[in-house]
């Protein structure tokens, strides 16, 4: 499995040609949002559409921070290294959009504040020799508090992204070049960083949405993608 693995990772390596990864995932998502946006209205649901409001201002605030996380990659992808690209699951992965889905049978629990606080300051402060214990307790926040998939959407996306980076992360290590170590280290820290402030961000919208996805209304939960960790 790893050396598949390996050798998907090698493959783009020696095809990467994209330098926008990040920026183009963020221009990618408010194109979508604006679109589901219209969908809501259309269905008179204006709660949600005040919702994806919310979300799309905060994806161009996102936007400066993403280009400059591009180009924290420059030198390595000039030297051959992929970065970026599969980091960031293609929005082509969404669900098929829905007005209403199914009424959720539990209510509403926020993501704990203390945990929450705790894993963004573990994420932030990344060191590579701590990756492997970040990842295994990121996925078991994921898996044990944030396994209802009707709520904390925004939440559960960004600490999937950013066990996503931290898997891949750890792979890119074992094999990279002594002359490229400083700057792939830096470039990691500067995305784990960005995920920090985007979970310091996400209770907000979760919380914001909550009400509508109680009815049944999936506003946030279809327009994060799903992130393989």
């Amino acid at each position: 499995m790893k050396f598949l693995f390996l050798s998907l990772f090698y493959s783009v390596q020696l095809l990467a040609s994209d330098y926008h990864c990040a920026s183009d995932h963020i221009n990618d998502a408010i194109e979508i949002n604006r679109e589901h946006r219209s969908l809501y209205k259309k269905g008179n649901e204006n709660e949600a559409v005040k919702v994806i409001n919310r979300l799309i201002f905060i994806e161009k605030i996102m936007h400066p921070f993403s280009i400059s996380l591009d180009r924290s990659a420059e030198k390595l992808i000039d030297n051959g290294l992929a970065m970026w690209c599969e980091d960031f699951v293609s929005m082509d992965s969404l669900p098929e959009f829905q007005l209403k889905g199914p009424i959720p049978t539990k209510a509403f629990i926020p993501f704990d504040k203390v945990k929450l606080k705790q894993i963004r300051k573990k994420i932030r402060s990344f060191e590579m020799s701590q990756a492997s214990k970040l990842y295994l307790e990121i996925v078991a926040l994921i898996e044990n508090e944030l396994n209802d998939k009707n709520y904390n959407c925004v939440t559960r996306h960004f600490l999937e992204s950013a066990a996503r980076s931290l898997s891949l992360a750890m792979v890119r290590n074992e094999f990279i070049s002594v002359e490229n170590k400083s700057d792939f280290l830096k470039a990691t820290k500067k995305m784990m960083k960005q995920m920090s402030l985007a979970l310091w961000i996400a209770p907000s919208l979760d919380q914001k949405a909550a009400k509508l996805q109680s009815r049944g209304v999936p506003v946030l939960c279809q327009e994060m993608p799903h992130i393989p960790y």
